[in-house]
């Protein structure tokens, strides 16, 4: 009788773990996520962007990477806990209809971030408590659907 009282609760805790971590999606992490750009702040509010603007982070090289829309760009990043910080920002300098003013802020904003939070699968990047970028991870959302 001990036996199926204690193969029972070990079902019941084995199915109760599997039901809780499909219910609680994993974080992204800030390293090594190919992260989407989503919105930016602009004077007039934050700006919805619909596009190719990405981010990704190579830990073992303090590096940054992406595209802007439609220059790419890379440089330096550093982290310690929550802070972040950009430097040596580089960009290839093709002038692109429509997206140019866009690609602008997205990089000056990189140069201005000094903070970060992950929730989820969405990156929030600040400047002391001003949010400046907001990034998806759009491959780990498809996973979890």
């Amino acid at each position: 009788m001990k036996l199926i009282t204690f193969t029972g609760a070990g079902t019941f805790i084995f199915l109760a773990a599997l039901f809780l971590k499909n219910n609680h999606p994993a974080q992204s992490t800030l390293y090594g996520t190919k992260w989407t750009l989503k919105s930016v702040a602009a004077d007039s509010g934050s700006t919805v962007v619909h596009g190719k603007a990405y981010l990704m982070l190579d830990k073992a090289k303090s590096s940054a990477g992406g595209n802007r829309g439609c220059n790419a760009f890379g440089g330096t990043v550093k982290t310690n806990g929550d802070t972040i910080n950009f430097s040596s920002l580089f960009s290839t300098k093709m002038y692109c209809e429509g997206v140019q003013p866009l690609e602008n802020l997205y990089f000056s904003h990189l140069e201005k971030v000094n903070r970060y939070v992950i929730k989820g699968n969405t990156l929030q990047m600040y400047n002391g408590d001003s949010l400046l970028l907001r990034f998806t991870n759009m491959a780990e959302k498809r996973l979890q659907q």
